[in-house]
């Protein structure tokens, strides 16, 4: 029987036999880009199940680019509207993300006022999945992880919603304006008709992100073969701005809003990405993609549809100090307690990624014995 964990500390079932809701207030597992990417499938799920409730879904700013069904309500919290103090991220260990996520209601109850039906996922996600197992892969990979979106999805049930499993692939919907600014951009940058691979090598978290000499590597290797590459940036004052001088054939930046970056994502052959929300978006666009994983968990916290993706971890078995990782996420530190410089996704030879690439671009059947879309890969690099 699954339990559940809303409204403060009571378990509570709400019953297809009881009257629907007439409010409902939906609190996502997390707050990047890609958690809610993830939550598109779940929030659709849920007003289907609640077609005349009035939903309110707790979300970052970036959300309002993302989610185009405009009956839901879309509200940011206080504290999802500032950033955090870098001075106390030191005592944020301390509190315990757990005992944080059960009395969000709290907190979300002063802001937002009550609601007929609090949908939690933050409190289930928290107390249910075991991330000291789970969140760091393993290599050689330890099977049993189940994807954050299949574990949410089967809590619904607590809630009298139900999302199949053939329902559960994210999509997202690019907006006529921004595929039109797309084309503009694609014409003024000269980029015509070649073949365009995207990389996305800014993450939020520095211990995610592959090297900028790795990306300069793998850029020049791409274009020498024929392919434009397109680099996606945050802004250009951003240190991965660094490629366009460090590169013998610089990539095009893109720096733009999110509905532009979906569109542009969107004209790509193919996205190469760390573990952040342009990945997650070129996934749920339908666009191939090749994802670099170090610290976090493919199986875990990767793109859920991998019908045409692959999810390469970083070739470094993990030592002792690797077993407290998940907590430089929860708590904010942003740093390998293993290694003195960068992270494990260091260990990922750019070799191994282009090999991955040519193969998943030319399609062919030697994809399907060395690397096939729809499963983790823990490649192994060559001397």
């Amino acid at each position: 029987m699954i339990r559940a964990l809303a409204h403060g500390g009571k378990h509570r079932i709400w019953s297809s036999a009881r009257p629907d809701p007439s409010s409902i207030l939906l609190v996502p597992f997390a707050d990047g880009i890609g958690d809610f990417v993830n939550m598109l499938p779940i929030i659709r799920a849920v007003r289907e199940r609640y077609p005349n409730s009035r939903l309110t879904v707790v979300a970052s700013q970036h959300a309002r680019h993302l989610l185009t069904d405009s009956s839901i309500n879309l509200v940011t919290p206080s504290w999802l509207r500032r950033e955090s103090d870098p001075r106390l991220a030191r005592w944020r260990w301390l509190l315990s993300q757990r005992l944080v996520a059960s009395a969000s209601w709290f907190g979300l109850r002063i802001e937002l006022g009550r609601f007929d039906l609090t949908i939690n996922l933050f409190k289930a996600w928290e107390h249910g999945v075991p991330f000291a197992r789970d969140w760091t892969p393993q290599v050689p990979s330890r099977p049993g992880a189940v994807h954050t979106l299949d574990f949410l999805a089967d809590h619904l049930a607590v809630w009298d919603v139900h999302l199949p499993l053939a329902s559960r692939a994210p999509r997202l919907a690019t907006r006529p304006e921004a595929r039109a600014w797309a084309a503009d951009a694609w014409e003024r940058l000269s980029i015509g008709d070649r073949p365009v691979v995207g990389l996305v090598p800014a993450s939020n978290m520095m211990i995610k992100q592959w090297p900028i000499s790795a990306w300069a590597r793998l850029n020049d290797a791409l274009r020498r073969r024929g392919l434009q590459t397109v680099l996606f940036i945050p802004s250009p004052e951003h240190p991965y701005a660094r490629l366009l001088t460090l590169t013998e054939h610089p990539p095009v930046p893109i720096t733009t809003d999110l509905p532009r970056v979906a569109a542009a994502l969107e004209r790509c052959r193919l996205v190469i990405g760390v573990d952040t929300g342009l990945l997650h978006m070129a996934a749920a666009l339908g666009i191939s993609y090749v994802g670099l994983f170090g610290p976090t968990n493919p199986d875990m916290t990767g793109p859920y549809d991998r019908t045409d993706g692959i999810c390469v971890v970083a070739p470094f078995a993990k030592i002792r100090q690797c077993g407290g990782c998940w907590k430089s996420f929860k708590y904010e530190d942003d740093r390998c307690h293993a290694l003195s410089q960068g992270s494990c996704i260091g260990a990922l030879d750019v070799s191994a990624v282009l090999r991955i690439v040519e193969a998943l671009l030319s399609r062919k059947a030697a994809v399907a014995n060395a690397a096939p879309s729809g499963q983790s890969v823990r490649v192994r690099n060559r001397d």
